[in-house]
C-alpha cells in the first residue's frame, strides 16, 4: 500500500483536478476491505465516458501500477485479478495494449517474482502462470518467450 501512495502522489501532482478525482476515487474502492465487490459504473456515471477516456494514458499506467502493487506481497486474489479486468474495462484498455507499452516492466516484474521465488520456495507460489497471462493479456507463447529470455 505504501507503494500505491507513492505511484498516486508522483502521478496525481501532473493532471487536473478533476482528473485527480477520478483517480482518487478508484483507488477507495480498489483497496476498500469492507466492500469486496468493485463496482465502477458509480464512478464512470459521476465522471461520464468522455472525461474517463481522456484519461486513458494514465488509465494504463494506473492499471499497470496496480498489477504490480497486487503482486508486491507475493500473492494474487481473486479480487486482486477482477479488479484488474474492471479496471481494463473501465479504461477501454484492448488486449496487447499493456504488454506494447509495458512489455519491459511485465518482463522484469515477471523476473522478479521468479527470482523471489527462487530465493523463498513458499513465497508467491500462489501464484500461476495463468494469473499472469490474465492480468498481463499474455497469451501462452508470449509467456513463454518471457521465460526464454529469463534463462
Amino acid at each position: 500500500m505504501e507503494t500505491w501512495n507513492h505511484y498516486l502522489k508522483d502521478q496525481l501532482e501532473n493532471i487536473t483536478t478533476e482528473s485527480k478525482d477520478v483517480f482518487i476515487d478508484l483507488s477507495e474502492h480498489l483497496f476498500d476491505t469492507e466492500n469486496p465487490h468493485l463496482d465502477l459504473s458509480k464512478i464512470k456515471s459521476k465522471y461520464g465516458d468522455e472525461q474517463i477516456q481522456t484519461l486513458k494514458t494514465q488509465g494504463l499506467n494506473f492499471t499497470m501500477s496496480y498489477i504490480k502493487e497486487s503482486l508486491n506481497d507475493g500473492h494474487l486474489s481473486e479480487r486482486e485479478i477482477n479488479n484488474v479486468g474492471k479496471l481494463k474495462r473501465f479504461f477501454k484498455i484492448k488486449e496487447g495494449e499493456l504488454l506494447k507499452l509495458f512489455r519491459s516492466d511485465i518482463r522484469q516484474t515477471i523476473f522478479d517474482h521468479i527470482e523471489r521465488i527462487n530465493l523463498n520456495p513458499d513465497w508467491g507460489d500462489d501464484i500461476t502462470w495463468v494469473d499472469f497471462e490474465e492480468v498481463f493479456d499474455l497469451g501462452y507463447d508470449q509467456l513463454q518467450d518471457i521465460f526464454k529470455k529469463y534463462k
